[in-house]
C-alpha cells in the first residue's frame, strides 16, 4: 500500500501535488511524512494511525515544531476525526498542529457513497456489484461513513411513490440489502465530527471545486432504478458539502475532484498558503497553459461527458481543438502509447474574461482508456490533460433484486437481469 501517484503515465493522481509540496519543503525546510490508509477501514482506526505518524514526527532528535495537515477527499474526514473527537487533545504533539487544509472534502458526506452501497455505481476497476459487496462488508464501514450526515439522511435516496427514504433506517437496509452494522458505524462516526468543536489554535482552510454536475439524489420505484438528479460540485462531492461549515477560510476553484489539484489556480493557492509562491514552477509550455477537468472518469459507451477547460489565467480568448486519444494497449505506468481517434472537437471563445469554459461531449463507443488534450491558443500538458475509461457494459443496473415481501403482503419480486452484449 502507498500513495497513488498515477495509474498510468497519462492518468495522474497525487503525483503532481506531492511534487509541489516537495518543492515548497525544499524552499522552506521541513518534512513530508506520508500518511496513506485503507479506504475501507473505519475513520477512527485510520485516525489512530494518523496520530501515530504525527506523534513520531514531533518526537525524536529532530522533532517538528509545527504541523500542517493537507488532506484530500475521505482523508479530510479522517483528519477531522483526529482533530475533533477529543481523544488526543491533551498530547504534546497535538498542540503543534497549526493548520488543516481540506481539499475537496465531503464535510457532510457525499450521496455517491449511497449509490455505491446499493450497487448502482462502481469506480475505476471496481464494478458496481463488487463495490456493493465491499461496502456492505461488516469489517469495513468507511464507505458508509461517507454517507450524507444524519441531518441529510432523507435527501439522497427517494422512492417515486412514497417519497424520501431514510438511508440509516432498517426498512431501507432491508429493501436495498444494506449492512445495518455499517449504518450504525456511520452514525457513530458522524457523532464524533463537529466543525464547531474544531480545536483552538488550528486554522481550518477548505478548498472546494465546482463547475461540474455532481450526483445528488437517486430515485427508485420500489427497487427498480428510475433516475438521478445532480447539483453543482466537483463530479464526486457536491459543492454544498465541500464548502460546508464554519471554517476559517474557504476557497472555490473550477475543476474536478482529482484534477483540480493540477490546475494553475490550485497550485498558486497552495504555494500562497505556505508563503512560497516562487517555489512552484508552472508546467512548461510555449503557450499559455490549460487544464482539463471531467465530471466523471468512468463512462458507458456514448454517455454524455462534461468537460471543463480551465486556462491558467482568466482568458478573453480560448480557441483550438480538443483531441481524443486512446491507449493502444496496456502499458507500464511509466509509458503508454496514445493513438488519436475520432474527429477533433473545435473550440472557439471570445468575450469577457472567463475562469473556465464548459463543453459536453459523447464518450466513444469502443471500450478502453482515453485521454483528452487541448492545443491552440492554450496547451495542456501530461499533468493537465484528462484521462477517462469507457466500460464494456452499462454501469447502471436496471433493478436491485430483493427477495423480501413488500409492505401490504405483495409477492416476492422477480430477479431481473441484463444480458451482456
Amino acid at each position: 500500500m502507498g500513495i497513488i501517484y498515477q495509474y498510468t503515465s497519462f492518468f495522474q493522481v497525487y503525483g503532481p501535488i506531492i511534487n509541489d509540496i516537495d518543492a515548497i519543503i525544499a524552499a522552506q525546510g521541513g518534512r513530508r511524512p506520508d500518511f496513506y490508509y485503507d479506504w475501507r477501514v473505519d475513520f477512527a482506526k485510520s485516525a489512530d494511525a494518523l496520530a501515530q505518524i504525527i506523534s513520531r514526527t514531533c518526537s525524536g532528535s529532530n522533532p517538528a515544531t509545527e504541523v500542517t495537515i493537507v488532506a484530500h477527499s475521505m482523508g479530510g474526514l479522517i483528519a477531522r476525526s483526529l482533530l475533533e473527537n477529543g481523544k488526543y487533545s491533551r498530547t504534546s504533539w497535538f498542540k503543534k498542529i497549526r493548520r488543516f487544509i481540506a481539499v475537496c472534502v465531503p464535510q457532510v458526506g457525499a450521496p455517491i457513497a449511497v449509490a455505491r452501497a446499493i450497487g448502482l455505481e462502481g469506480s475505476t476497476s471496481i464494478t458496481p456489484q463488487d463495490m456493493k459487496l465491499i461496502m456492505n462488508d461488516a469489517n469495513f464501514s468507511a464507505g458508509f461513513e461517507l454517507f450524507p450526515a444524519p441531518p441529510y439522511r432523507r435527501t439522497a435516496l427517494l422512492d417515486v411513490n412514497s417519497g424520501p427514504l431514510d438511508i440509516y433506517g432498517n426498512a431501507t437496509a432491508t429493501k436495498f440489502q444494506l449492512s445495518t452494522q455499517n449504518q450504525a458505524a456511520a452514525i457513530n462516526s458522524w457523532s464524533s465530527l463537529d466543525l464547531k468543536k474544531r480545536p483552538t489554535g488550528v486554522e481550518y482552510i477548505s478548498i472546494a471545486a465546482n463547475g461540474l454536475s455532481t450526483e445528488n439524489a437517486y430515485y427508485f420505484n420500489s427497487t427498480a432504478y428510475v433516475s438521478r438528479s445532480s447539483v453543482d460540485g466537483d463530479g464526486t462531492v457536491p459543492y454544498w458539502s465541500s464548502s460546508f461549515g464554519p471554517v476559517d477560510r474557504l476557497y472555490t476553484l473550477p475543476g474536478d475532484h482529482i484534477r483540480v489539484m493540477n490546475t494553475n489556480a490550485f497550485r498558486q493557492l497552495l504555494s500562497d498558503l505556505f508563503g512560497a509562491r516562487m517555489a512552484i514552477v508552472p508546467y512548461a509550455t510555449h503557450k499559455p497553459g490549460l487544464s482539463i477537468s471531467l465530471n466523471k472518469s468512468d463512462l458507458r459507451p456514448g454517455e454524455a461527458l462534461e468537460v471543463l477547460l480551465i486556462p491558467d489565467a482568466r482568458a478573453t480568448e480560448l480557441a483550438g481543438k480538443l483531441c481524443i486519444h486512446k491507449a493502444a494497449a496496456p502499458a507500464p505506468a511509466t509509458e503508454a502509447k496514445l493513438v488519436p481517434v475520432g474527429a477533433d472537437v473545435p473550440v472557439s471563445y471570445q468575450g469577457p474574461p472567463i475562469a473556465s469554459l464548459p463543453l459536453v461531449l459523447s464518450a466513444p463507443q469502443a471500450p478502453g482508456a482515453y485521454v483528452l488534450t487541448f492545443e491552440g491558443t492554450h496547451l495542456s500538458t501530461v499533468e493537465t490533460s484528462a484521462a477517462f475509461l469507457v466500460g464494456e457494459i452499462p454501469v447502471t443496473p436496471v433493478a436491485i433484486p430483493t427477495a423480501k415481501r413488500e409492505p401490504g403482503g405483495g409477492k416476492k419480486s422477480r430477479r431481473r437481469t441484463r444480458k451482456k452484449k
